[in-house]
């Protein structure tokens, strides 16, 4: 149990209202099917993942951290998969 707590704690309310968008949208994309809803989703997640790993590079911000970009490189991975996927 206290590893899934650990699992979602966020470091700030910025990240956690990130995730809680990823999941709707990864969710929202399930459900409806349809390939043309991975585009924008991959998209920013993949320029997030890009900005983070720059901005991790000359700045001492935790906003931009290591997670960040596994997790938005993660997810652009995911939804590419997802639209080759569901592409006829």
């Amino acid at each position: 149990m206290n590893f899934i707590r650990k699992l979602f704690t966020f470091r700030n309310a910025g990240h956690k209202a990130w995730f809680i968008v990823s999941m709707i949208g990864l969710v929202t994309v399930v459900i409806i099917s349809d390939p043309n809803l991975c585009k924008p989703i991959m998209g920013a997640h993949a320029f997030t993942c890009v900005s983070a790993y720059f901005r991790n590079k000359d700045s001492l911000d935790a906003t931009y951290s290591p997670d960040c970009i596994w997790f938005n490189a993660l997810m652009a991975i995911i939804h590419t998969c997802l639209f080759f996927y569901l592409t006829p």
